[in-house]
């Protein structure tokens, strides 16, 4: 069945999973909290600068480097250049 999403803020990302978030520069991972017009709320978001081979981090979650944030942290939607899914444990910081 297909789903079609309409409307300002309209996003196929559920509210409450861990993604990882990809943009031009950086790749972000933490759990989605809250979604409006133009940013994504994500919170316990680690930076990762460094990623196992990039099937291993998003089977596994294996990462070489992590940064964790301290504070919830907004990322702009349209940085954004793939979102997925994320196992559900967070990297802890190396």
């Amino acid at each position: 069945m297909r789903q079609i999403m309409t409307g300002k803020g309209a996003s196929f990302l559920e509210v409450g999973k861990v993604y990882s978030f990809r943009t031009v520069t950086m790749i972000y991972v933490g759990r989605l909290s809250a979604i409006s017009d133009s940013e994504f709320l994500v919170t316990e978001c680690s930076w990762i600068p460094d990623t196992e081979r990039w099937n291993e981090y998003l089977r596994h979650g294996k990462v070489r480097e992590n940064e964790p944030y301290v504070h919830p942290v907004v990322l702009n939607r349209a940085a954004m250049l793939d979102i997925t899914e994320f196992p559900t444990t967070l990297p802890n910081a190396k």
